[in-house]
């Protein structure tokens, strides 16, 4: 290996700092952007149109409903009485599935792979 430890923890720390310098500054233009889209939103609205084609583009309004959990005993209840787990998002939840493991217990159907990540913290003065 050519580069030094101390070279490559510094390359990493300046990524670091540009990708959260970048990441701000999206965050930044997404709430510009969403303020924009709300106020596009209430003028096409205002004007009764849904549909805005200029120079800059074409511009539609779209509508989509969207689910709200209120109660999980119902939903859970629904679902096993149905078969309807298509309604749920697969994921298991990572740090549960962990705790499980440490305590013992295997649950069928899951496999584990361990990741391996650096972690950067600021240098002791």
């Amino acid at each position: 290996m050519s580069e030094s430890l101390k070279e490559l923890s510094r390359l990493l720390k300046e990524s670091k700092v540009k990708i959260t310098a970048l990441n701000a500054d999206a965050k930044a233009e997404g709430a510009l952007k969403e303020d924009y889209e709300k106020r596009l939103i209430q003028a096409m609205d205002a004007a009764g149109t849904t549909t805005v084609t200029n120079e800059h583009g074409s511009f539609g309004r779209t509508e989509t409903v969207l689910p709200v959990a209120k109660d999980w005993d119902a939903i859970y209840d629904y679902v096993k009485q149905n078969d309807a787990f298509h309604l749920l998002y697969r994921q298991v939840t990572s740090t549960t599935y962990r705790e499980m493991l440490a305590a013992g217990e295997v649950i069928p159907g899951i496999e584990s792979y361990t990741r391996v990540t650096v972690s950067v913290r600021k240098p002791k003065n």
